[in-house]
């Protein structure tokens, strides 16, 4: 007998769950069915963002704005008069068509499937950048260090000093005179030097 009841009681939970789903989308029961909806733990966040947009979308301007968590966002969404009325339409539209809550999360399946069919199709192409940028920071890095080491190792051979700046006019220009003291720590002869300031 005990099972009996456990049977009609699954049978009634089922079939709550399937009249919320065949629900008109309006603007009045979207965010109760919507809060219905989202009890159910395997819900994909793919649907629990279109359920939560379109109850903002509901709400008006400013909470859509909240919701997507960006200020900034504000100035590329329409004015509060336009948005309203695509929001009315929209959820005209819905009552019109007598668009469900099921055929929402139904088209959010084959959009999850379209993700995954790309997401499969694009691996190659994400392994092969990675690759690229793998390799080109290696050679970045190989390069900072040759630079690195030609630096060290011209340090090592002179060492400069120095010894004045001015400013001074010559022919007519003013350039900055920079005098420099420079010492060779080689044996070798230093026949140029190139450096900035």
């Amino acid at each position: 007998m005990r099972n009996v009841y456990l049977i009609i009681l699954t049978a009634l939970l089922l079939s709550s769950c399937d009249r919320t789903l065949n629900q008109t989308i309006t603007k009045e029961n979207i965010e109760a069915t919507t809060l219905k909806i989202k009890e159910d733990k395997d819900l994909d966040s793919l649907k629990i963002e279109i359920l939560d947009n379109l109850v903002a979308i509901s709400k008006g301007r400013e909470t859509y704005i909240k919701q997507q968590g960006s200020e900034s966002l504000a100035k590329y969404i329409i004015d509060e008069d336009k948005f309203s009325k695509n929001a009315d339409d929209l959820f005209k539209k819905f009552a019109t068509d007598k668009v469900t809550y099921k055929m929402i999360l139904t088209e959010a399946d084959s959009l999850i499937q379209m993700r995954e069919s790309l997401n499969k199709k694009l691996e190659n192409v994400y392994k092969e950048i990675d690759e690229f940028c793998t390799t080109k920071q290696k050679e970045i890095n190989e390069n900072e260090l040759k630079a690195r080491k030609i630096k060290d190792s011209l340090n090592q051979m002179v060492k400069i000093k120095l010894m004045s700046i001015r400013e001074t006019e010559i022919d007519y220009k003013d350039v900055i005179e920079v005098v420099i003291q420079m010492t060779n720590l080689t044996n070798k002869r230093v026949e140029a030097i190139a450096f900035d300031l």
